[in-house]
């Protein structure tokens, strides 16, 4: 089972060993009621605590359901996934959703490749995306 932690910040971890690329940063905005989290850059087994940290931090405050937007994020491996449906499936037990905002090529093909999940829903409103 996924868990969450609700405390202090991630610090940040340097660049990914990956690729040698800036890491990750989490932002949040928006409301209580529909909170928007921003994720720039990569999302790997070295930066996944940043994400899970913040989305920790959100469902604590009792959000229903959440807007991630991953416009911006360059990577994302199978740790990055699994936070992705485990949100995805916490939220959808509070009869909330999970909303991927603008996910790249990459991303919506490694979604297809794991399946349906109930609790997730995309959001695009760009086209010609070839991320």
């Amino acid at each position: 089972m996924l868990e969450f932690a609700a405390g202090s910040p991630v610090p940040d971890q340097g660049p990914s060993p990956a690729t040698g690329r800036p890491a990750l940063a989490v932002s949040v905005s928006g409301d209580r009621a529909l909170p928007v989290v921003v994720v720039v850059g990569e999302v790997d087994i070295a930066t996944v605590g940043r994400l899970r940290a913040e989305l920790g931090r959100v469902l604590a405050q009792g959000a229903r359901s959440i807007v991630l937007d991953v416009g911006s994020m360059t990577f994302c491996d199978a740790s990055g996934l699994g936070t992705l449906a485990g949100t995805a499936g916490h939220l959808q037990g509070r009869s909330g959703r999970l909303v991927l905002r603008e996910p790249g090529v990459f991303l919506r093909r490694l979604l297809d490749i794991i399946g349906p999940n109930p609790g997730l829903e995309f959001e695009v409103t760009s086209t010609g995306d070839a991320r």
